[in-house]
């Protein structure tokens, strides 16, 4: 684990910043964002994994659709048959169908609270720096320090703008599901 000297010059091993710059590398926060953005990364795969599978039944669904009316005609199933295996397959197809678009509103959505919670770490982490920094200014009045607490109050401002605009665009409400057909 990288290290990182204290203000005395001795190392501190409780600084972990691998990591740190990649987007790929959970957030390791005291808080639970880090937590967060690990569940919301293992419910992404579990819904990438439920998208490739519905996408292969959905393929298999419509080879069955095709085959369907050939098995017809060569005399191995009968009309009733026929219409009744058409008709279930149609039912599970759009069955299918809406259960990938359901896969994909879920993931747009994982991937919009990812993106704000990370965005809600690195506010963190800045913040912190620049409180830290604000403690040596009072002692270290040269330009540099109070250069980098303005940018970093500017950087603050920046990642709070975009998180609310995330959040602004990520609470949209899924559409509601149409009411079943009336049966004649």
């Amino acid at each position: 684990m990288p290290t990182s000297k204290d203000p005395n010059g001795h190392d501190d091993p409780s600084v972990d910043d691998s990591g740190a710059d990649d987007p790929a590398v959970p957030l390791r926060t005291s808080t639970g964002i880090g937590r967060s953005v690990v569940r919301l990364r293992l419910l992404l795969a579990s819904v990438e994994r439920r998208h490739h599978e519905t996408q292969r039944h959905l393929a298999a669904l419509r080879q069955q659709l095709r085959r369907v009316p050939t098995r017809s005609v060569n005399g191995n199933l009968a009309v009733d048959a026929y219409l009744a295996v058409m008709a279930e397959t149609r039912t599970r197809l759009a069955k299918s169908e809406q259960d990938l678009q359901d896969l994909e509103l879920l993931k747009r959505r994982a991937l919009q609270e990812i993106e704000a919670l990370e965005l809600m770490g690195r506010i963190q982490q800045t913040q912190q720096e620049l409180a830290e920094l604000r403690e040596q200014a009072r002692w270290d009045s040269r330009s540099e320090v109070l250069e980098e607490i303005r940018r970093l109050e500017a950087v603050v401002q920046d990642y709070t703008t975009q998180a609310t605009q995330n959040i602004m665009s990520g609470g949209q409400q899924p559409p509601a599901p149409e009411p079943p057909a009336k049966s004649t």
